[in-house]
Formats: structure tokens, sequence, C-alpha cells
């Protein structure tokens, strides 16, 4: 298994925190001291609903896991502009230059595609 094609440590917790569970067959198992451990493996229920020898479990998605939940297409761009938008002002992105470098950001980082979702999932139950 290759840690690279799966989300870190801090997106794995950050999407815990937003509350979305994502199916997935890697995980994080998460010490007391915040260092994480990458399993490849699906724990079982009862493991997903405790802290194993004081550890905490979330779940370590791949890229193809994560997109499966954004939308596809015009959609997913226009997600891009309004996420982007949220955070650079009305005016972003300014060139369609600073719109394909934008996507293309998004669509090769993990933890930034991870952040995508978090905040349509946010923006949708607005």
């Amino acid at each position: 298994m290759n840690p690279l094609n799966h989300a870190t440590l801090e997106a794995s917790k950050r999407l815990v925190d937003a509350g979305i569970v994502l199916e997935t067959e890697a995980f994080w198992f998460i010490s007391p001291k915040g260092t994480g451990r990458l399993i490849n493996y699906k724990p079982t229920q009862s493991e997903l609903e405790q802290y194993v020898d004081g550890m905490a479990i979330a779940p370590a998605p791949s890229m193809a896991e994560v997109w499966r939940k954004l939308p596809l297409g015009r959609a997913f761009v226009d997600a891009v502009i309004a996420y982007y938008s949220s955070k650079y002002g009305e005016s972003w992105p300014d060139s369609e230059r600073d719109l394909t470098y934008a996507c293309v950001s998004i669509a090769r980082h993990i933890d930034d595609l991870i952040r995508l979702l978090i905040w349509l999932r946010k923006e949708q139950g607005k």
C-alpha cells in the first residue's frame, strides 16, 4: 500500500470532524499522542465504534474514493470557482488560467480534494 495514495492523517481527522464517512479499506490508527499508523484492512465494527488499545480510528480514503463523492464535469469546475471565491473574494478566479490552475491543483492532491468535499458538504447543509 502506497501511503501517498491515501489521505494524510490530518485530512482524515478533518473528514471525521466534519462527520463525513467514506467507504474505504485503509484506516489510520491514531495514538493518544496524535501520531498515526496507516493500516490496509477494514477494522471490525467494534473497532470502529471504540478506541483500540487507546487508539482512535479514522478512515484514510484513496483519491478515487474521494472523487466518487465529488460532482463531475462542469459541476466540479463550478464547485472549484465557488470554493476559491469564498476564500479569495468574489473576483476570483480572475482569468481562465487561474481557473485551470485551481482545478488542476485540487485534482492532483487528495488533501485538497478533501478540503473541497468538506466545503461542499457545509455549503449544501446551509
